[in-house]
Formats: structure tokens, C-alpha cells, sequence
């Protein structure tokens, strides 16, 4: 984005975090995030290593660290939660 743009990558950040009060990667994050949970509600058969894979993540391992971070739960509990 930084080159389309033609500035730095470290100006393009500073620019995206005074306009969205967010840094672009935790941006990206929070939409992966939110795609995951669309999934899941969408189908109780999707399993969180499809769900890890449909939203950018290749690693099952980073995706529930991340999502837990994020969220407060794992995929799994949010699963559980949401979907009888």
C-alpha cells in the first residue's frame, strides 16, 4: 500500500493510525477476526482449521492465540456459545 501510495511504510502507518486510531495491521486482524465469526455462525460444520484457513491464517496455533487475544475466548468457546 505504502509504494501505491508512494510514501514509506512507516509514514503510511502513521497516517493510518491518525485517521482510524488503529495501527493497519490490528486493523486487519480485527477483519480477519470478524470474517472468522461470520463463518462459524454461518455453519456449525465449518471447523476452526477451515475457518483458520478461509480468513488468511496458515497456522491453526497462531489463529486461536490470536483469536483469544481479540476476543477473550477460543474459536472453540465462541463456537460452543453461539451455535447449539
Amino acid at each position: 500500500m505504502a509504494k501505491i501510495i508512494e510514501v514509506t511504510p512507516h509514514h503510511l502507518c502513521r497516517l493510518f493510525k491518525e485517521e482510524f486510531k488503529i495501527r493497519p495491521f490490528v486493523y486487519l486482524i480485527k477483519i480477519r477476526l470478524k470474517k472468522a465469526k461470520e463463518l462459524m455462525l454461518q455453519n456449525r460444520n465449518f471447523t476452526v482449521k477451515y475457518v483458520t484457513k478461509k480468513v488468511g491464517y496458515n497456522d491453526i496455533s497462531y489463529f486461536c492465540f490470536i483469536f483469544k487475544k481479540y476476543e477473550g475466548i477460543t474459536p472453540t468457546e465462541f463456537k460452543d456459545m453461539h451455535i447449539q
